[in-house]
């Protein structure tokens, strides 16, 4: 499943839109050791254009860590919005709705 986020580059070097893949990892368990969630950059435009070969792995790597950061944001997201909805419907059901 791709995803997308926006964000900047450095200091001052304009939005760019990121397209990724995440895996959310493995727990690991007796016979396999635990793996790491990562997001694997697939594009980088920047004014329409794909810029994803010309960057250095060091701004590669603090994307990948900004799409973590943003899939993290987005769980945390939805779990509240769950807990939100669940106390709603139970304060209905106490209201005999």
């Amino acid at each position: 499943m791709s995803n997308t986020l926006k964000t900047n580059i450095g200091e001052g070097d304009g939005e760019v839109l990121v397209t990724y893949d995440y895996d959310s990892g493995d727990p690991g368990d007796y016979h396999q050791p635990p793996e790491p969630e990562s997001a694997y950059i697939t594009s980088v435009f920047y004014k329409g254009i794909d810029i994803v070969d010309c960057l250095s792995s060091k701004q590669i790597e603090q994307l990948e860590e900004d799409c973590i950061k943003d899939m993290q944001e987005c769980y945390v997201s939805m779990l509240e919005d769950k807990a939100e909805a669940q106390y709603e419907e139970m304060k209905l059901a106490q209201l005999g709705y």
